[in-house]
């Protein structure tokens, strides 16, 4: 099927060249379109549930970039209760 976060924008690995098993960066950061598409949440949905800290805060990249620790985004992912049909 792929890699699970195909729409990764930028990604940080503060440790060089350190990976996890799988070839799988050990630190990613996603930017914001990449949330988006791997959510399937809107911009303003996203803030709005920040604000309620029911999505995990971004961090600061640069003065005015922001981006999403992949970590934190598949635990809080992974928090979401399943849907029965």
């Amino acid at each position: 099927m792929g890699q699970p976060w195909p729409n990764i924008v930028d990604e940080l690995d503060r440790h060089g060249s350190e990976r996890t098993g799988g070839g799988t960066p050990r630190h990613q950061i996603l930017r914001m379109s990449a949330v988006l598409a791997r959510t399937g949440l809107g911009r303003s949905t996203i803030y709005r549930m920040i604000a309620a800290r029911q999505f995990p805060p971004p961090v600061r990249l640069t003065g005015r970039a922001v981006g999403w620790r992949r970590e934190d985004l598949d635990r809080w992912s992974e928090s979401l209760a399943s849907v029965d049909h």
